[in-house]
């Protein structure tokens, strides 16, 4: 958890002193796949790519002003779910890199894909949707986007993203009922 907090604070750090970007910017962050990423295999653990993806939507969030407006707000950025779909291992000590873009937002949602690349080829996918919160309550995507200064209120996500989470909110319950 060290190491999550240090990489965090590197990235925060070096996103701050960076250009900004609109909201539906596209970043690319690079990594290396470390030893204890890795399993008995030498290659990356599927725990380890919702990590890379944490990582690199925090440096997205913070380039485009979301950061800001949240601790100006007292919101609190949520992940309400995420989905991966893996192509192809990440090799122990091999380089990759992670880019993230804003790929449309509803009235509470915003939601990102994260493409983990590799020598240009895409080895896993990753989907996430996020919101802010405030005094246990969503915070209308609206207000965020005017907190930003974005003139387009409407940016809506495309269907296969929409469909990956349409059923959340059923699962969990037959989930609850099942136990």
């Amino acid at each position: 958890m060290l190491y999550y907090w240090f990489r965090l604070g590197r990235i925060l750090l070096s996103s701050s002193l960076s250009s900004p970007l609109a909201i539906d910017d596209e970043i690319a962050v690079s990594f290396r796949v470390r030893a204890l990423d890795c399993d008995g295999l030498q290659v990356m653990t599927a725990s380890q790519y919702a990590i890379y993806m944490d990582f690199a939507r925090w440096a997205l969030v913070t380039r485009n002003g979301f950061i800001r407006a949240a601790l100006r707000n007292g919101w609190a950025p949520t992940v309400g779910s995420q989905k991966i779909i893996y192509r192809k291992p990440l090799r122990r000590w091999s380089p990759f890199k992670v880019r993230v873009s804003c790929v449309g937002w509803d009235e509470k949602w915003a939601y990102h894909l994260h493409l983990f690349e590799q020598h240009g080829k895409i080895k896993a996918i990753g989907v996430t949707k996020a919101m802010a919160w405030k005094k246990g309550r969503a915070v209308p995507f609206e207000q965020v986007l005017k907190q930003l200064k974005v003139n387009r209120m409407e940016m809506v996500p495309p269907v296969w993203i929409l469909d990956l989470f349409e059923r959340d909110l059923e699962n969990l319950q037959r989930f609850l009922d099942y136990r």
